[in-house]
């Protein structure tokens, strides 16, 4: 059996190790590097994949980042800043602050968060950025490593697997049936993507985009591999005077693509639950021409779409040893229970368990069992890795993590003010708090952009 170290090592991003793989590699659609190569290459804005702040930002002696809350006063209280369990699995979530000699500017992304994003999903509207420096002392610290929460379906199944005595029989039974009839729910769509490509699929795109919008709701990690191709999309093909500016500083234009939640699916925007997100087409169609987007010669908008979706479904969901022919044989004998069921698509139960293990009355009660277990296991493997700031590999968007756990780094927390000049916003550092950084999850209630439970 494949330990969990060896699937969450599958779900990180070297990018020292990518640099050396894109020299060698074509542009193809059916590998991560196949696409990143594309990204990279054929693209407007791929040059960000390989030169970008989050790269960068690592390697300085002193390192800036910004977390926004919501919740000062009762950090302040507590005396300690806390981890949430999102994109970044268990670190602190920020963005970069570049030095500029006295000046501290704040990522584009940071300035998203700090000035739209928390308040609009916040009913207390009291948003402060907190200036974070950090030092590392340790010479064997690993730049610039990502981790890939698509990727984490089979550490997400095994660790239920560890777990699942936790639960009473009656709740075991309850979302063991619930997690059959979502797989069996979607299986129209799984069968679709298997048995047909990319080409075929696209002769009828309105169709297949229906049959994955009904399927969201049987599958929310559905909705989330929508958003996550959606932002791929306009980061990588939008054009502007911003777009450029920030370009040069090394930072994809963020404003774009996260505005999109709030103009084609506001109803996300209550509660970050991208589950929620099924929007029409047409919207997204109407969306995308409000703004400069470049043309592309070798994918359309649709094309990319049918690409990029089929490619993740096939792989993300199943096993990482599956090949065509077991899957094939798979759906031709298949049987609705979950030990039959995880021989080939164990990373989509791990994804649909952990939602519907979120979904549950009694979740708030151990909701530290699951999570903080899962973020023990990140822990280990990132201090073994020398991992300091774990990135969004996805897309280098700006969302950097502070790993809670790391024993080797100095760091100081300041309030902070924000201004703005030449169009830029910066930070001006307020007060020193006596804050600890500890390796713990925050309370649920504490997470001002995750669903209320």
């Amino acid at each position: 059996m494949i330990s969990k170290k060896n699937f969450l090592s599958f779900a990180h991003v070297n990018q020292e190790v990518i640099k050396e793989k894109l020299a060698y590699t074509e542009v193809s659609f059916d590998s991560d590097i196949g696409w990143l190569k594309y990204f990279v290459s054929e693209t407007p804005n791929g040059v960000l994949f390989q030169k970008n702040i989050l790269y960068d930002i690592v390697c300085s002696q002193k390192v800036y980042l910004a977390h926004i809350t919501t919740n000062l006063p009762a950090i302040q209280a507590e005396g300690r800043l806390l981890s949430s369990s999102g994109c970044l699995v268990g670190s602190i979530y920020s963005t970069p602050v570049i030095q500029e000699g006295e000046n501290f500017r704040l990522h584009n992304l940071g300035e998203y968060i700090l000035l739209k994003e928390a308040p609009a999903f916040s009913k207390n509207k009291n948003v402060c950025p907190l200036l974070v420096e950090l030092e590392f002392s340790h010479p064997a610290i690993r730049p610039a490593v990502g981790v890939d929460y698509l990727k984490l379906g089979q550490v997400h199944f095994d660790i239920f697997s560890e777990l699942s005595y936790l639960l009473s029989h009656h709740e075991l039974e309850e979302l063991n049936l619930s997690t059959i009839n979502s797989i069996r729910k979607i299986s129209n769509l799984l069968i679709v993507v298997g048995k047909h490509s990319p080409e075929s699929i696209l002769k009828n795109f309105g169709k297949f985009y229906e049959l994955y919008l009904c399927a969201i709701s049987d599958s929310p990690i559905l909705g989330y591999i929508l958003f996550e191709v959606l932002c791929e999309y306009i980061a990588l093909f939008q054009r502007g005077e911003r777009v450029e500016r920030y370009k040069e500083k090394g930072e994809l234009y963020c404003s774009n693509f996260k505005s999109m939640l709030f103009e084609i699916c506001p109803n996300v925007t209550t509660s970050f639950n991208l589950g929620l997100f099924r929007p029409e087409l047409s919207r997204i169609k109407s969306y995308i021409a409000t703004m400069a987007i470049s043309s592309n010669d070798k994918l359309s908008f649709e094309q990319f779409l049918a690409k990029r979706l089929h490619y993740l479904i096939s792989g993300r969901f199943y096993r990482t040893d599956s090949d065509e022919n077991l899957k094939k044989s798979f759906w031709e004998n298949i049987e609705w229970n979950l030990p039959y069921l995880q021989h080939q698509l164990a990373p989509l139960l791990g994804h649909t368990i952990h939602r519907f293990l979120r979904n549950m009355k009694r979740y708030p009660n151990f909701y530290f069992y699951f999570d903080q277990y899962k973020a023990l296991q990140v822990w280990n493997y990132w201090n073994q890795a020398s991992i300091a700031l774990p990135y969004n590999a996805i897309l280098p968007k700006g969302e950097i993590g502070i790993n809670p756990a790391n024993p080797y780094m100095k760091y100081s927390v300041y309030t902070a003010k924000s201004y703005q000049k030449d169009g830029l916003t910066y930070l001006t550092k307020d007060k020193k708090i006596q804050i600890t950084i500890e390796p713990r999850l925050t309370e649920l209630n504490m997470s001002s952009m995750r669903k209320k439970i």
